[in-house]
């Protein structure tokens, strides 16, 4: 199964799901939000240039 998973990802086939994009500075944003759980899909944090 794990091996089908791996091979879906790879060939694009399947995306997680993004619910919202934070600059790094607004960090504590997006805690309350992910400790809403009133949103479907992953959080993101963005570093800012340079340190990723």
């Amino acid at each position: 199964m794990f091996t089908n998973l791996i091979r879906y990802i790879e060939a694009y086939e399947i995306r997680p799901v993004v619910a919202k994009t934070y600059s790094l500075r607004d960090i504590a944003q997006a805690q309350e939000d992910f400790l809403s759980k009133s949103h479907t899909g992953k959080l993101i944090l963005i570093p800012p240039n340079g340190t990723a």
